[in-house]
């Protein structure tokens, strides 16, 4: 980002690189806009007022936003972490100035995810697991993905598609460096963030360093009103089918959110997606150690990352020494499940199976090793 521009947004430095992150979080109804917790409005809004005190940093928020003609909308509390998570150096080297290059976006994957894993963790949600092809998808649609990712695994209804109208709002903002305009009459909120090449690291901001000392323009200091605006907007309910608008432009990608009855899609469909993600396992390998007939339990978690599937599980090998608990394992996004093999060796030779686990985003594997 060229230097008068970040200083002129109030950016800081994360290592040696400029980023710059500004927000408009406000939601639209019939031209009236409700602040998010108290956000501060941006110029040319119309702002209301927020029902309720603001709680303090680290605690879940819950707002209600005035809907003209339908009374009160109340959406779900939207989680707030206690503390930011800094992407860190080798997230930031891989990512921040990625090129389009699948193999540039794959080192990213690879640096970015033990970022991710890392902070969902600390909110007991497990690991973040990408689809089949995500880097080579454009940028759009992987807003798509992050964005929805992180929203089912804490329950809330996935964004289903892109609208080419909230496509070229969001090129606007990509193209003035600023949030993108919301369409009139209908609620939403957008994002803006400059100086960032990756979606990636895009979302890891503001999903996770998106408090105080974060990159977060409107978060100078604990306690600011836009704190956490970000997250708010990528985790916010919105009136079904909300739908949603990404841009990338150099160093700026924006997107929004917005209610999309009577709006055209465009795109991969969020359920075509999320049959691209495979489950999480905990482990690739399993090693069990036993005598002779004695019976020694081994544990494996299997988390549920897109949508609410059935795994279904089998043991290949192992000449009748592994057994499983159950054949079935079922698993919704966030969640897990515990996967109990048994191990009883009938001599004193290794042994080695495999366990099978077949579900939503295809065929996984796990190598089963047994000692005496």
């Amino acid at each position: 980002m060229e230097k008068g521009v970040a200083a002129r947004h109030g950016a800081r430095r994360l290592g040696s690189r400029v980023v710059a992150v500004s927000l408009v979080a406000a939601l639209v109804s019939s031209g009236v806009v409700g602040s998010l917790a108290g956000l501060v409005p941006i110029a040319g809004h119309s702002v209301g007022s927020l029902a309720g005190p603001v709680p303090a940093a680290g605690h879940s928020v819950g707002y209600r936003v005035a809907a003209a003609g339908r009374g009160e909308a109340a959406p779900p509390p939207v989680w707030e972490p206690t503390r930011d998570r800094q992407p860190g150096a080798a997230f930031l080297g891989a990512c921040q100035e990625v090129t389009s290059a699948v193999a540039a976006q794959r080192r990213c994957e690879q640096a970015a995810l033990p970022a991710f894993d890392a902070a969902r963790a600390s909110e007991g949600i497990g690991p973040l697991v990408l689809p089949a092809g995500f880097a080579t998808e454009p940028a759009s649609v992987q807003l798509l993905v992050l964005i929805d990712l992180e929203r089912v695994a804490r329950g809330l209804p996935a964004v289903p598609s892109l609208s080419p109208y909230l496509d070229f709002l969001a090129e606007w903002g990509a193209t003035h460096g600023s949030d993108p305009p919301l369409p009139p009459g209908r609620s939403g909120g957008s994002n803006w963030a400059g100086g960032l090449r990756s979606t990636l690291l895009t979302t890891f901001l503001g999903m996770y360093d998106d408090g105080p000392g974060s990159p977060n323009i409107e978060c100078p200091s604990a306690g600011a009103p836009g704190c956490w605006g970000h997250r708010r907007n990528i985790l916010s309910a919105y009136p079904a089918p909300a739908l949603m608008g990404a841009y990338s432009k150099g160093g700026s990608l924006a997107m929004l959110v917005a209610a999309g009855g009577g709006l055209s899609r465009t795109g991969p469909t969020w359920g075509s997606l999320a049959a691209l993600v495979p489950v999480a396992l905990s482990a690739s390998s399993l090693t069990a150690d036993a005598s002779s007939g004695e019976v020694v339990g081994v544990h494996l978690s299997l988390w549920g990352t897109a949508a609410a599937t059935v795994a279904r599980l089998g043991i290949v090998g192992g000449r009748g020494e592994w057994h499983l608990e159950h054949d079935s394992c079922v698993v919704v996004p966030g969640g897990d499940c515990s996967i109990w093999v048994a191990y009883r060796p009938s001599g004193p030779s290794p042994s080695s199976a495999e366990l099978i686990v077949e579900a939503a985003g295809g065929r996984r594997v796990v190598s089963l090793h047994g000692g005496g």
